[in-house]
């Protein structure tokens, strides 16, 4: 199954073809006991939780007390991580459920609609953009944005929220996260957009930036909860689904 040398190791073909198998076997065992489990109480056991970098620091203080005074006997698992990733580890049985906005391919995959959430402008206090009344996505200037870097999916979200003609985003800066972000927002460089739960007043940027409304309420994303198409505890995925629905912020709407 390997080739073993003094400075590594090789999986050869019969190993690779092994490890497939395994984690075939893996999985099934990982199913029995979710049909062992599905017999017992609601959210009882382990359960692990994925979630996008751009939803889960701000969606996880909203639901996670409730959640966990609601079902006392939940062993709660939370993994933050890109969509890619996520996605690879639930497929692989290695989570039981993810987080995330719907922009992958959907096969092999079972998708539970959370809520709707707006997209905000946040810009730097005293940059003209604040002067603007009725602002649209469509009528940022392209070159002025600031979006996060390479694998989050909220910055193809974004784009697409703009304008059809500024496909191709010419700005280099970008960020590693929605807090960088706005810091880079704050310092001056320009203006970004982000998802209402992220233009939260942050104390370190009090009188650096602004956050604004856009006009057309249609710009934002949809959060969903994914499982496996083959995930046996549906009541488990409609009980944390409720639970989240019932303690969204204002200004996100279930769907």
């Amino acid at each position: 199954m390997f080739e073993r040398t003094k400075r590594k190791v090789l999986i050869t073909e019969i190993g690779i073809h092994a490890v497939e198998q395994a984690r075939r076997i893996l999985k099934e065992a990982d199913r029995m006991g979710q049909l062992a489990q599905a017999k017992m109480a609601t959210l009882t056991g382990r359960f692990r939780l994925g979630g996008i970098a751009t939803v889960s620091p701000y969606l996880t203080p909203y639901y996670l007390m409730p959640l966990k005074k609601t079902y006392p006997h939940l062993d709660l698992k939370i993994y933050e991580g890109y969509t890619d990733e996520l996605l690879k580890d639930l497929k692989n049985g290695n989570l039981d459920a993810v987080i995330a906005s719907p922009t992958f391919d959907e096969d092999g995959f079972q998708l539970t609609h959370l809520y709707f959430e707006p997209f905000m402008l946040a810009y730097p206090i005293g940059h003209p953009i604040g002067n603007v009344k009725d602002i649209l996505p469509t009528k940022l200037n392209a070159k002025e944005m600031i979006l996060l870097g390479d694998g989050h999916c909220l910055s193809d979200q974004v784009l697409e929220a703009c304008s059809k003609v500024q496909k191709k985003h010419d700005m280099d800066l970008q960020a590693t996260s929605l807090i960088t972000l706005l810091q880079v927002v704050a310092a001056g460089n320009g203006y970004t957009i982000v998802p209402q739960m992220a233009a939260i007043e942050d104390p370190r940027l009090r009188g650096l930036i602004k956050f604004k409304h856009f006009a057309n309420q249609k710009a934002g994303r949809i959060v969903t909860l994914v499982t496996r198409e083959e995930y046996t505890l549906k009541k488990d995925i409609l009980a944390i689904k409720e639970i989240i629905q019932k303690h969204l912020p204002a200004g996100v709407t279930k769907v």
